[in-house]
């Protein structure tokens, strides 16, 4: 066999590759939600690099969560998850964190309560959105 030259062959030798994190989307809009409804949105990730892409998620809402929270070279997809009982009717802007081997992302996600059947938001209980 030939010995193999080259920068491709440089470069498919080098131990040195840095594992890059892929995020999409960078931003979530789940809309209008019903109070006490769960909602599901897919997140994908991905190692634009070499080596292994390894890390964790996190929010700033408990009623925000991420299966897995672990990320591991085999995971690609993520589910973002959204609880809204026991959260007041009107806007949330929240964020989750991605922080892997390969970089960190920070990915927005939107959404807005609507308020309890047959209850006015100008009722007294609740403020105007």
């Amino acid at each position: 066999a030939a010995p193999t030259t080259g920068r491709a062959a440089g470069r498919a030798a080098a131990p040195t590759d840095k594992p890059r994190l892929y995020v999409w989307p960078l931003r979530m809009d789940a809309g209008m939600l019903e109070p006490e409804e769960v909602v599901t949105l897919p997140l994908t990730i991905a190692n634009h690099g070499g080596g292994h892409l390894k890390g964790s998620t996190e929010t700033n809402l408990p009623s925000l969560t991420v299966v897995p929270s672990a990320i591991t070279p085999d995971v690609t997809h993520l589910m973002v998850r959204i609880d809204t009982m026991g959260l007041r009717p009107g806007p949330y802007v929240c964020h989750l964190g991605v922080r892997t081997s390969g970089g960190d992302q920070i990915v927005q996600v939107r959404f807005q309560v609507r308020p309890p059947r047959g209850m006015s938001q100008t009722n007294g209980r609740f403020p105007a959105v």
